[in-house]
């Protein structure tokens, strides 16, 4: 049997070790770390640094099981931040500390210390969002859009049409989508099982992706530099606020007629903002006021809507602007996207991500994983659980380019945006397959088609999952290399009318288990294992357990005793094929890219 990584303790932010996910100032809160028998572990200890000095509170032991020993240890909040990490005596060293990152026989910086944070906490309805992203310019047309005069900065386009991808006209490529074509089709988000609808974006400009107006008399506005205005990145059309204006504060931030109060107000307003670029938001040269603007909008929003959530872009590393105090979460390319594409881009397609001057590597699973809990052990629990975690956006390479002609492999990253911690947001058209080699390119038309649209949808009404196993949740190996052959020998390159149903299943199913599953929704995260082709992990909450096993490809069967998953045998197949429980152990098996999530009830 393979040593798996449940024989080394364990800790997380989530509610199964931390009795108050959202503490006050002054609060004591229970935390509790499990220790394997095998570790050999005789006592534990928290330490805290409240004013910046180390301070260490023993644990005690909370209770013990078959195979492990939960000790617990309280501590008060005395700062807004509270850094802990655990101290274990014993093992073969006596010495041990136990961090976000893992196991550490050495001292280690404070960096990746876990984390309680009392600053106002994010709205409870997030942790149940699944998000779907739409370009409204590009999603779908109502009628009332097919008959509207196009504005004189466009050039119109026909829903058939290629996207324009020569120099500057992209922005001005319109295709007439519009409010009303989304609502429309809400019928298809409604039967995908999406709850959240992230629009961006939808306000009129002189673009079918605005951002600012340069033309205004406020000069306090902006940056002035060489008989100009600066820019971001040099685009002329994106000047740069200068937030050491108060005028630009009050009408931004604070006035109830300014942008971020008034869209969010009132019974029909929105439930949150998604700030464009906030790694570089009220930074320029020696000023540095992210923080603090950050933390403005937060507190004007919940001050007119105390339910919204904000959202700020973070393309690289998030994790110090991302404390709580300001965004409630990050769009997660760092700590997610990124470690996804290495793992599934086709050896054949490596984009560049982002400006990078090197192509995406292709790395094994391990690395993977490494990653994933690196960035998220520098950051707060809470803002990692209500960040999007995402495999593509309308800025980036879609992920049905990425992985190449096995389709398969966008079953897993489905499996994975699905499963792990996080708000998972998909781009509209990654459920049927659409493609895109970078930004402006996957920015197409939805490819609605009358015959093939409404035949998805009838034959996924209500799915339930009850019925994903093993020929349905998981593809059936013969049909799906069949209509594989098929589709590569009638149609090498997917054109704006494609529409990939076997995809739409998917995408259905596995939203479908998250939404009806506690754990993969409030759970932690356990790694179990990782290779090169494999990732297994555990989200377990009070209520529920969840196994999900991620292969890339084929691979041998991995064992798992049956005594580090504590009542397994009751265990219900969620998605995938049946889990085969033999002996003493859980066989995890693959014969091609898939995935497998099987849950079951705490004892």
């Amino acid at each position: 049997m393979q040593t798996s990584l449940l024989s080394q303790p364990h800790h997380d932010g989530s509610a199964l070790c931390v009795s108050n996910l959202r503490p006050q100032p002054g609060d004591t809160v229970t935390v509790r770390v499990r220790v394997p028998h095998e570790a050999d572990v005789v006592a534990v200890h928290v330490r805290l640094t409240p004013g910046a000095e180390p301070l260490f509170v023993d644990a005690v032991v909370d209770r013990i099981t078959e195979t492990e020993t939960w000790w617990r240890a309280e501590i008060i909040c005395h700062n807004p931040v509270t850094n802990y990490r655990f101290i274990l005596e014993g093992g073969a060293t006596a010495y041990q500390w136990l961090n976000g990152t893992g196991l550490h026989l050495r001292d280690v910086p404070d960096a990746a210390d876990f984390r309680l944070v009392t600053f106002a906490a994010p709205p409870v309805w997030a942790a149940d969002a699944v998000v779907y992203q739409v370009f409204p310019d590009r999603f779908a047309r109502s009628d009332d859009g097919s008959a509207r005069p196009s504005p004189n900065w466009a050039t119109p386009a026909d829903w058939d049409d290629p996207v324009d991808l020569s120099e500057g006209s992209g922005s001005r490529q319109l295709y007439g989508g519009d409010l009303d074509g989304v609502v429309a089709h809400l019928d298809h988000l409604q039967s995908l099982g999406v709850n959240v609808i992230y629009l961006t974006p939808f306000f009129p400009s002189r673009s079918n992706h605005p951002q600012a107006d340069p033309e205004c008399d406020e000069r306090g506005f902006y940056f002035w530099e060489d008989g100009g205005y600066a820019s971001w990145l040099g685009v002329k059309s994106l000047p740069k606020l200068n937030y050491d204006s108060q005028v630009l504060r009050q009408r931004v931030f604070e006035d109830p007629g300014g942008v971020v109060r008034k869209w969010i107000s009132g019974p029909d307003g929105l439930d949150g903002w998604r700030v464009d670029v906030t790694n570089m938001t009220g930074r320029h040269k020696t000023q540095n006021l992210n923080h603090e603007v950050a933390r403005q909008m937060r507190e004007a929003m919940h001050d007119s809507n105390p339910d919204s959530l904000l959202i700020g872009e973070h393309c690289h590393d998030f994790t110090l602007d991302a404390l709580g105090d300001g965004w409630d979460g990050v769009m997660n390319y760092a700590g997610f996207t990124r470690p996804v594409w290495t793992w599934l881009r086709d050896s054949d397609f490596a984009p560049k991500f982002l400006g990078s001057p090197l192509m995406v590597p292709r790395l094994g699973g391990y690395s993977v994983m490494e990653t994933m809990r690196e960035f998220a052990a520098m950051a707060p629990w809470r803002s990692i659980r209500h960040s999007f975690n995402l495999v593509g956006s309308h800025d980036t390479t879609r992920i049905r380019t990425l992985v190449g002609e096995d389709s398969l492999q966008v079953d897993v990253a489905a499996g994975l945006l699905f499963t792990m911690p996080g708000i998972p947001m998909m781009t509209y058209g990654d459920e049927v397959g659409m493609r895109g080699e970078f930004g402006e390119d996957g920015r197409r038309p939805m490819p609605w088609s009358a015959e093939l649209a409404d035949a998805a949808v009838l034959s996924g009404d209500a799915v339930h999952p009850d019925t994903w196993k093993a020929n349905n949740g998981r593809a059936n190996t013969e049909q799906t290399n069949n209509e594989q052959t098929n589709n590569e020998q009638t149609n090498n390159e997917q054109t704006s009318t494609d529409w990939d149903a076997r995809i739409l299943d998917v995408y259905r199913g596995l939203i479908s288990a998250r939404n009806v599953s506690h754990a993969l929704r409030h759970g932690g995260l356990r790694w179990v294992h990782a290779d090169d082709d494999v990732l297994v992990f555990l989200r377990e909450s009070a209520e529920e357990t969840a196994l999900i096993h991620c292969a890339r490809a084929a691979h041998d069967p991995i064992r798992v005793s049956i005594r580090r998953l504590i009542g397994v045998a009751d265990a219900h197949t969620a998605y995938g094929r049946d889990l085969i429980l033999s002996g003493d152990s859980a066989s995890l098996m693959a014969d091609q890219p898939e995935v497998n999530i099987w849950t079951w009830p705490k004892g």
